[in-house]
């Protein structure tokens, strides 16, 4: 042979002999680079310094054999395509304790079954795949054929309440109550989460329970996605919808209900299209109730507060053994879901509600108190709600006002007589969120941060505060800038945030304010919009940490104010 030694630009050194004309065998571990192309990856491993020739054989004790089917003698990388010797019916070696693995290739004989339609997907191995021996407990499937620690495991094992093991499939004893058998053993079902093509390698490994390897079997990939089934005589469902007069006609998985219809005068109904094209059509009912279509979270939504959009999901409920997903397959609680949302809209302006509930420091004993504000469509009146008109739902927990830790949901019920006669004997109920986060004494942070809705997306409050300065004439001042770059931030931040109200089958967004008025226990101060930055002169009667207000209103070229709504600020000296 005339080898030749290339040395390498990292100073190492690689031996080939392109001229030879005998085919020799390698150790692997001798080459020194190569590719396993049966694992269909580009990884390129190796440490060793020979180069082999096309259709020379490499070896190895714990891959077996392979054929060298490319070589690129510029970056001296190999090819390997796995290779077994051909056998004959009386040739049965140690690798064929896998029953039915006689003349042929054992990866020509097994399948591993896998449905992507669930995650993680579902892996059956060749139902014909028996293991003799009573040593034998797990089962683990390797991508490709490398079963070294640098392989790839895709197998996975799940409790019975969907709750990661670990990737060792059991062996269970086969036969039945006839046979006294303690040593033919199959791997039950498992779980991947790699999603493969049809034809891929694998390799199963059999282990003892000292996770010593006994036997392994190499199988192809087959998805069962598309495979016809027992069932095929099973309703297959196209789709699910919903039934309602209050469904946009722009947008038709939207509900648009005025607020003064409660969830109960709705009447939902739904329809189940099949396949075939049949239809089937049921009442709604509640989530607790037993029913095939359900409208879930439609109970945590309230029908008081308009503009705002609340989730909705329709659930069918497929029975077992007659119906199936055609798009969904096998589902979750073996339902098909579809998303839906629904938005009030305004029947009469003034009973269009929205209530503010703030967070006002009072003292390191009691903590936080609640001050409360009305506002309606009508944008006639700024109300202040007194507390003996608030009473919260039997589901909500009392608030805390020392609460720090979590987050606190409150269901607020509202006499609105108590708030003003002209509404009668009315109630009004709303749900919001509150985080306190630190003491009111504590200045320059986040004191505390609302949501004035159980859906609503972003915190109002967060990182926000008025500023007061003392004065020498015995005047103070007050700023309520917060940072912001110009106008229309400071608006984003402090008004739209707390999201006003707003009619959305006339308005994007509620009016933008011309005034704002500084609100305290007892004095207000009016302030043109366009003077946002600056100091404001007034009385200071707050104490440290106490809650002020910003009204914010509309002036038309009458006089007349529009009340838009109200932000709370917790105050801090300078």
């Amino acid at each position: 042979m005339a080898e030749n030694i290339i040395p390498l630009p990292d100073g190492g050194y690689v031996i080939t002999d392109q001229e030879r004309e005998l085919n020799l065998s390698f150790n692997i571990k001798n080459l020194y680079k190569y590719r396993l192309v049966d694992d269909g990856s580009d990884v390129v491993q190796g440490e060793g310094h020979y180069v082999p020739n096309v259709d020379d054989v490499s070896w190895s004790f714990e891959l077996g054999w392979f054929r060298v089917s490319r070589v690129d003698y510029t970056s001296f990388v190999a090819d390997l395509t796995s290779w077994e010797p051909p056998k004959d019916a009386s040739d049965v070696g140690v690798e064929d304790v896998l029953l039915g693995v006689g003349p042929g290739y054992p990866s020509e004989a097994w399948r591993l079954f896998v449905d992507t339609r669930v995650f993680p997907h579902r892996m059956a191995l060749h139902a014909a795949l028996h293991v003799y021996g009573s040593q034998a407990k797990w089962c683990v499937v390797y991508k490709g054929i490398d079963i070294t620690p640098t392989g790839e495991i895709i197998s996975a094992y799940y409790d019975q309440s969907g709750d990661y093991v670990n990737e060792l499939i059991p062996l269970d004893l086969v036969g039945n109550e006839k046979i006294n058998n303690r040593a033919i053993k199959a791997p039950v079902m498992g779980y991947t989460s790699k999603a493969m093509n049809d034809g891929e390698l694998v390799t199963a490994v059999i282990y003892n329970d000292q996770e010593q390897m006994i036997s392994k079997a190499k199988l192809l990939v087959m998805n069962t996605n598309l495979v016809r089934r027992p069932s095929e005589g099973q309703k297959r469902v196209r789709s699910i919808e919903l039934l309602s007069p209050y469904l946009s006609k722009t947008e038709p998985n939207t509900l648009l209900v005025p607020i003064n219809v409660t969830v109960a005068t709705l009447a939902l109904r739904a329809k189940v299209t099949y396949i075939d094209g049949t239809t089937r059509t049921l009442d709604v009912v509640d989530e607790e109730a037993n029913g095939k279509f359900k409208l879930l979270g439609l109970k945590y939504w309230s029908p008081t507060i308009i503009g705002t959009p609340h989730d909705l999901i329709l659930s069918y409920a497929l029975s077992e053994s007659e119906e199936y997903s055609y798009l969904q397959g096998e589902t979750a609680n073996g339902a098909v879901t579809e998303e839906y949302r629904i938005i009030g809209t305004p029947a009469d302006p003034a009973r269009s509600l929205k209530l503010y509930a703030f967070p006002t420091w009072v003292s390191n004993v009691v903590g936080y108190a609640l001050e409360y504000w009305l506002y309606d469509l009508n944008r006639s009146v700024a109300r202040r709600v007194p507390k003996g008109a608030i009473e919260l739902s039997e589901e909500s927990s009392p608030f805390d006002g020392l609460e720090y830790t979590s987050t606190q949901h409150l269901t607020f019920g509202v006499n609105l007589k108590a708030v003003d006669v002209e509404y009668g004997d009315a109630r009004h109920t709303q749900s919001s969120q509150i985080a306190l986060l630190r003491d009111g004494g504590i200045a320059n942070s986040s004191n505390w941060k609302l949501r004035f809705a159980g859906n609503q997306k972003d915190w109002y409050g967060d990182k926000l505060q008025a500023v007061i300065k003392a004065s020498t004439n015995g005047m103070s001042f007050i700023n309520v800038m917060n940072g912001a770059a110009n106008k229309t931030v400071w608006l984003d931040k402090l008004f739209y945030a707390s999201e006003p109200l707003y009619d959305p089958q006339t308005e994007s967004r509620a009016p933008e304010p011309t005034h704002f008025i500084v609100t305290t226990k007892t004095r207000q101060v009016e302030v043109p919009i366009g003077q946002w930055m600056n100091d404001i002169a007034f009385i200071n009667d707050l104490a440290e940490g106490e809650t002020v207000y910003l009204k914010w209103i509309k002036r038309l070229a009458g006089g007349r104010d529009l009340q838009l709504g109200v932000s709370g600020l917790p105050t801090h000296s300078q």
